[in-house]
């Protein structure tokens, strides 16, 4: 390829040259004379930048006939067995290439026929990609030019694609290593829930007597503490069963019209007594337009179960909770808000994480695994919407749940 040559012009790259105008930073004033560039020195410097290109160009002209290409695309082709010269035909080239190198589109061992090629060059749509019988990977996109000629550019990605394939391959054996994480933590869940489950109503049939009076015996209240403990445990098991159950994406809602404030008296029906115990004092708020909503009923028991419970659990006694559910322009929401002992922003970050439990003084004290949170807010977000807690330490806390209008029945 010659330096001068102007037919360079044709590759559409910008001119390198110094404007007419003063230096704009000066006022309108030139300190000193600007040399002018010609179109000599200007094509010459168009011709270094292309030559050093590590991505292969080339110029075609309207009748698809090669007028300059730079030593990338030569060598390229060089490496196919492919001798250019001026004038040479697109589709000799595209013919050339396909039969010496035996370009393969994609991973398929069959060669990719040129009227398929040529289909793709007629209206090319994105990048072309084949790779040759040396495993070389080559990617060719061209773009038309105003005179009815284009330009090809030709690129190797093989370390690209080497890259793309080796994380893809560390995404899907991270994505192995989760679901079989889950699997182990759902078939451990489901053998710990039988024999809990027999703990429990054995248990409940010493406490209650049912085959018979233990009088005074201390072994009644043994069996009370089991059957205590035997619950809670069950509770943390099917916690960890559900949290593992959404992670590996097999729980489908099955929706349906809820009274909120059915779900609601459900909820603070088992909490009545911690509520009563602690005088904390409870205010429900419900708008009408925001009283039923089109929601897995259990899932969504679950959701205000784990957030009105903690929120009796982390205000001290004589405090106040709030439970409010109102429609606001496109959105809906649900807001717990409680004046306990609330949390620092790094403490609301632990807190939406599994397992992590807070080194507050107060909660440490509290049972529990930190299930309820991380829990509430993947089934908030498999419900299509967002889970979000704002605190303030000694002040409270305000967990609030959004959902589309669409959640609204």
């Amino acid at each position: 390829m010659m330096k001068d040559d102007p037919t360079l012009v044709l590759l559409g790259l910008s001119a390198l040259y110094s404007t007419d105008t003063p230096d704009a930073g000066s006022g309108g004033a030139s300190s000193s004379p600007v040399r002018r560039i010609g179109d000599s020195e200007r094509m010459a410097a168009l011709s270094t930048i292309v030559d050093q290109l590590p991505v292969g160009v080339a110029a075609f002209d309207i009748d698809e006939a090669l007028v300059a290409w730079n030593p990338a695309y030569g060598a390229f082709l060089s490496g196919a067995g492919i001798d250019l010269h001026a004038g040479m035909a697109y589709e000799s080239i595209l013919r050339q290439f396909y039969d010496n190198a035996g370009a393969r589109q994609g991973d398929r061992a069959e060669d990719v026929s040129l009227a398929d090629r040529l289909r793709w060059h007629r209206a090319p749509k994105g990048p072309w990609r084949v790779r040759t019988t040396d495993g070389g990977w080559y990617e060719t996109e061209e773009f038309r030019k105003p005179d009815g000629g284009f330009i090809v550019l030709c690129r190797d990605v093989s370390e690209q694609l080497k890259t793309e394939r080796a994380l893809d391959a560390a995404r899907s054996h991270a994505e192995a290593s989760n679901r079989a994480k889950s699997e182990f933590m759902a078939t451990m869940s489901h053998e710990l829930r039988t024999p809990l489950n027999a703990i429990i109503g054995f248990s409940e049939a010493i406490a209650d007597d049912m085959l018979g009076t233990l009088g005074d015996s201390p072994y009644r209240g043994y069996a009370g503490d089991i059957l205590d403990a035997g619950k809670n445990l069950l509770a943390i098991v099917n916690d960890i069963l559900e949290l593992s159950r959404l992670e590996a994406g097999e729980i489908d809602l099955k929706e349906d019209r809820v009274e909120l404030r059915s779900l609601l008296n459900g909820v603070l029906l088992g909490l009545r007594e911690r509520i009563s115990r602690n005088g904390i004092d409870l205010v429900v708020e419900v708008t009408d337009e925001a009283t039923v909503y089109f929601v897995d009923p259990r899932a969504f028991r679950q959701i205000l179960h784990n957030l009105v419970s903690n929120a009796v659990k982390f205000t001290r006694p004589g405090g106040r909770v709030t439970i409010t559910s109102e429609r606001r322009r496109d959105r809906c929401l649900l807001i717990v808000h409680d004046n306990g002992i609330g949390m620092t922003a790094d403490e609301i970050a632990l807190a939406v994480q599994p397992f992590k439990q807070l080194a507050n003084p107060m909660v440490r004290s509290s049972s529990g695994t930190g299930l309820g949170l991380p829990l509430t807010k993947a089934l908030v977000e498999l419900h299509g919407g967002q889970f979000d807690l704002t605190s303030v330490p000694g002040a409270g806390t305000e967990a609030k749940v959004t959902l589309p209008l669409t959640r609204l029945a």
